[in-house]
């Protein structure tokens, strides 16, 4: 493990951090805000910021310094559809527009187990209908928007690309899978065996496929997009890590993208863990992530 990554695991050790399976929903969610803050840098400046309805959820519009016309990420954030926000996801947003020299959308799409399965995917097709409907408005080419987000932002966008894809809306140019849920029914070796001592154990992401998935059966496409048809899919970039549960699941996704016939680069990062993205004042490697995964949006974009 990446000596970063182990001093913060060994500190979460040491204050003897209750696991979010233990807690109520609400108190994993401001555990996880108070912890976003402690562990990100000052987020950076960019061209513009302003908070937005998008289709009837609410979401929040950043302009990167140099962003070229036309280009757009929707960013779904992470936080096993149970925890995060705006504001948790705020600093890789912003880093992301300026890298990425692109216009970003995130999400507050609505969180189980008050709004289970499907209300974040169908929160984020309607925000994605919007946008389509309403790009120029944003300055936005409908041809030239990108999907992307982290853990379950990544289940998420996925499914995104797998839906429009099947319906009249456009397809996005590319997926960004930053280490992605895509198989919910646990089956790959990596789902059991980190059960403590990592950032994401996993009692904790059964705990939230649990309040997520409600009765809704996870070897189903409609939430695990591993068993979907992924013919006809958009270039993507997945970047898993090695020390987390959905790390085989992740590299399965990869494959069978591959193997469907989509542009895949993949990105295995075999030091760190789940989340470091979002830990950039503790695990400088984040910095490298980041940056990787913009390069791979310029290149989706031809900008490399």
């Amino acid at each position: 493990m990446d000596p970063e990554a182990q001093r913060l695991m060994d500190m979460i050790a040491l204050i003897n951090r209750p696991p979010l399976e233990t807690m109520t929903p609400q108190a994993a969610r401001d555990l996880y805000r108070d912890s976003r803050r402690a562990m990100q840098r000052a987020p950076v400046e960019v061209a513009e910021v302003r908070d937005f309805s998008a289709g009837g959820v609410p979401a929040r519009f950043y302009r990167g310094i140099d962003a070229a016309d036309g280009r757009c990420l929707l960013l779904l954030h992470g936080g096993g559809w149970v925890i995060g926000s705006l504001d948790s996801h705020d600093a890789m947003c912003r880093t992301l527009a300026n890298a990425g020299r692109c216009r970003v959308v995130a999400l507050d799409y609505r969180l189980a187990p008050e709004h289970p399965f499907p209300a974040a995917i169908d929160d984020s097709m309607a925000a994605w209908a919007y946008l389509a409907a309403n790009a120029a408005a944003f300055g936005i080419d409908p041809a030239q928007m990108a999907v992307g987000g982290d853990s379950a932002g990544g289940n998420l966008a996925a499914l995104l690309a797998i839906r429009s894809r099947d319906s009249d809306l456009p397809m996005p140019c590319y997926q960004m899978l930053l280490y992605p849920a895509t198989d919910l029914t646990f089956r790959h070796p990596s789902a059991t065996l980190f059960e403590n001592g990592v950032a994401l154990t996993g009692p904790s992401m059964r705990w939230f496929c649990k309040l997520y998935l409600a009765s809704t059966d996870p070897a189903d496409p409609a939430v695990s997009p591993f068993y979907a048809n992924l013919r006809g899919l958009p270039p993507a970039f997945v970047l898993t890590v090695g020390y987390d549960p959905l790390r085989d699941d992740g590299i399965a996704y990869a494959q069978a993208l591959e193997h469907a016939g989509c542009a895949v680069t993949h990105l295995h990062m075999a030091t760190q863990i789940h989340g470091f993205l979002t830990m950039n004042r503790v695990i400088r490697a984040a910095d490298t992530g980041l940056a990787m995964a913009a390069a791979a949006l310029r290149h989706g974009w031809g900008s490399a």
